[in-house]
């Protein structure tokens, strides 16, 4: 089992710059309404091609804050099957606080080849920022090494099942949205 996972994001910076810092990740945790837990470093992943086992395969569209070391960074993931994918696009939080909570968490599911399923989750819905550090026991930021998935509370009706994903977020300016597109192999 690894201890670490090295997160290489494409931070994208308010003066339009893109830097690429290698981090390595010890603490992973996921926020889920009002509860958290503790997951493992070593199923942690950045690949976007996973492999399918069985019939179904669904995700779970998350929130990602990760603790650089040089503050925190903003970017998005997916649970899926015994894994959980990082985006290796990333933004400082410190450059998209003001607009936190106009952000948007968009998802596009193509089940089998047939019509999208969006859904839309706004990221006031998530647990805040603010109450994640506190949970954590810090005041103004997270322990360096740390990277927080928050998810809205599943549904119901549970995830949609699919061949194709995208998550993606969005910000108040059209320049500040990236996606996902995980494509589960047979």
């Amino acid at each position: 089992m690894s201890s670490s996972f090295i997160y290489q994001p494409h931070v994208h910076q308010s003066n339009g710059g893109v830097v690429t810092p290698d981090i390595a990740i010890n603490r992973v945790y996921i926020f889920e309404g009002g509860r958290h837990s503790a997951f493992p470093v070593s199923q942690l992943t950045s690949r976007v091609v996973t492999q399918r086992y069985g019939s179904v395969f669904s995700v779970v569209p998350m929130v990602a804050i990760i603790e650089a070391g040089f503050g925190m960074l903003l970017s998005i993931g997916v649970a899926c099957a015994n894994s959980l994918l990082v985006s290796r696009q990333a933004w400082r939080y410190r450059d998209v606080s003001d607009d936190y909570g106009d952000l948007i968490l968009q998802s596009r599911t193509v089940p089998g080849g047939g019509p999208c399923v969006d859904s839309e989750i706004a990221i006031g819905e998530l647990p805040s920022v603010s109450n994640i550090m506190e949970v954590l026991g810090h005041r103004t930021a997270i322990s360096p090494g740390t990277a927080v998935f928050a998810m809205k509370s599943a549904s119901s009706d549970g995830p949609v099942v699919a061949d194709r994903y995208e998550v993606i977020l969005e910000g108040p300016e059209s320049s500040l949205s990236f996606e996902i597109d995980l494509q589960p192999i047979h």
